[in-house]
């Protein structure tokens, strides 16, 4: 088991809850990033997801947007957001996921990924735009490190679907409220208590 689903598994034995909180590495500039980090512990997070900036976020809404355009302008690249969790995890065990889109990621190269992944502390990733069916391989290399890869499902992904990934995962479940874009709303849909009740019966 690795060590992001036996932290969860404790969280849950325990009764607990788990807040994750997203930053996007570099916004708004890559100097401010580290000690954001800090405040996010010391808010009080169990997780979290560090979005690594990309020229085209096509799933997410005009803020995360945003934010990705101003922290590559300021600079900010996968190679210094690593450096910066690898500071980050020197001083504290709360688990770092990196949170992005499959292209930064592949021209990285996934084998020089995964090892200054796992020197940095990473715990593993969370990877929209890259589907079950063309993960395996990545998957493997994942796991075979010690390193999580959480799938996403949404109210439209079918019961099947939702079945294999639950199958498939070595971590968590990611679970996408809505359909759309990320993004703030005035109220959710009814649906979305539904689906978040049926998945956890799941």
């Amino acid at each position: 088991m690795i060590a992001l689903r036996k932290y969860i598994d404790e969280k849950r034995q325990r009764g607990e809850k788990i807040l994750s909180i997203y930053l996007t590495a570099g916004h708004p500039d890559p100097a401010t990033t580290l000690p954001l980090l800090e405040a996010i512990v010391e808010a009080g997070a169990d997780l979290i997801e560090l979005g690594i900036p990309f020229s085209d976020p096509l799933a997410d809404g005009p803020t995360i947007q945003e934010s990705s355009q101003k922290a590559l302008a300021a600079g900010m690249t996968l190679a210094q957001a690593l450096a910066i969790v690898r500071i980050f995890k020197q001083q504290h065990n709360i688990p770092v996921l990196l949170m992005g889109y499959v292209n930064p990621f592949m021209q990285f190269g996934w084998e020089t990924l995964i090892e200054q992944s796992k020197s940095a502390g990473v715990a593993g990733f969370i990877i929209p735009d890259l589907p079950l069916e063309e993960s395996q391989d990545v998957y493997q290399k994942l796991d075979s490190a010690g390193l999580g890869l959480v799938f996403l499902v949404s109210p439209n992904t079918p019961a099947e679907r939702v079945a294999l990934i639950n199958e498939s995962t070595n971590s968590f479940i990611y679970a996408v409220s809505v359909t759309g874009v990320t993004g703030e709303r005035d109220q959710l849909p009814p649906e979305t208590t539904q689906f978040l009740t049926w998945l956890r019966q799941e």
